[in-house]
């Protein structure tokens, strides 16, 4: 059951990974809706911002994304080998 659930959380999150890192999935005129909304302006104060965390949400998804998996196989893996050794 250990190794079933270490496949299917790989493969798990090698498929969101791949698939959020898609540029389909995002929508490539948020930038360009928010400044047409005038919620942000072209050279205004926050607009570098906006466009940085923009960008780097899918970079940060996919890290955390990979993150919790790795927690999740290690809490596993721990589970199974405290159970082991106490049988």
């Amino acid at each position: 059951m250990l190794a079933f659930h270490i496949v299917m959380s790989v493969a798990t999150t090698v498929l969101v990974c791949v698939m959020l890192a898609d540029p389909a999935v995002w929508n490539p005129d948020f930038i360009q809706q928010l400044e047409a909304a005038g919620i942000i302006s072209a050279g205004g104060e926050g607009f570098d911002t906006v466009v940085s965390i923009w960008f780097g949400v899918t970079e940060w998804l996919i890290v955390a994304i990979g993150l919790f998996a790795l927690i999740d196989i290690i809490s596993e893996i721990y589970k199974w080998y405290r159970v082991k050794t106490s049988a």
